[in-house]
């Protein structure tokens, strides 16, 4: 009997004795699958829903395309990130850009383009950000990353929402949280949309999610409560 890896119906061996090692191989029509199963299990009459797909897994143009064709917003966390997926002709105002330590070119690439959402992930982003939209006489939908709390059964080092996370600002640190949603205001050009929260990878256990969106309906509903209402849980 072959003992040998076949990925989408083709041999491993074959590939790599046409195309030489190491090679990295994917399955088209895994991908389409898996993007079209997101996005039924996500739909719901109750709620404005979209899925994005995390350029970080992996991203070439090729790889764009076929998220864009599959009607996926696509999620980039730096400046060559977002430079492949606009050079594929990816919409910018599908776009969400976030990651926690963004440098000033970023932001700024990010705002030239028109990227549909920025997550901020602390002040010190928030404020940087404010800075160069009045510089570059841009705006920019926001949402504000928190750290809820929620610690995921998962592998320790892809917990991103334990209490000493560097994700995101604490919903235990309330001062900082409303110094950001603030500055947002008081810039004129940042606009609150709502909150970014992820917990980690790999997670197995739904209650967790359950817990995530939980910790984020409480938030959302002080925070209305002081006129900052949220539209957007991004998960």
């Amino acid at each position: 009997m072959e003992n040998i890896l076949h990925i989408g119906g083709v041999s491993a061996a074959e590939l790599a004795a046409a195309f030489g090692t190491p090679l990295l191989v994917y399955d088209e029509e895994m991908l389409r699958k898996r993007l079209r199963e997101y996005r039924e299990c996500m739909t719901n009459k109750k709620f404005s829903t979209r899925v994005a797909y995390a350029g970080k897994t992996f991203l070439c143009k090729a790889m764009a395309k076929l998220v864009r064709e599959e009607g996926a917003s696509l999620d980039v966390v730096s400046g060559g990130e977002l430079h492949c997926a606009l050079a594929a002709g990816f919409p910018a105002k599908d776009i969400v850009f976030h990651g926690n330590n963004k440098t000033p070119d970023e932001l700024r690439a990010a705002l030239e383009a028109g990227v549909g959402t920025i997550v901020v992930d602390n002040l010190p982003e928030c404020e940087a950000l404010a800075a160069l939209t009045r510089q570059t006489g841009t705006q920019a939908d926001v949402l504000l990353r928190v750290n809820p709390g929620v610690e995921a059964h998962t592998h320790k080092y892809i917990i991103t929402a334990h209490p000493d996370s560097k994700f995101g600002v604490s919903v235990t640190r309330r001062d900082e949280l409303y110094a950001v949603l603030e500055t947002m205001r008081a810039s004129g050009t940042l606009h609150f949309r709502g909150f970014h929260a992820h917990i980690g990878s790999q997670i197995f256990d739904k209650a967790a999610f359950a817990a995530e969106i939980e910790a984020l309906a409480a938030l959302a509903q002080e925070t209305q409560q002081r006129g900052w209402p949220a539209e957007v849980f991004d998960l």
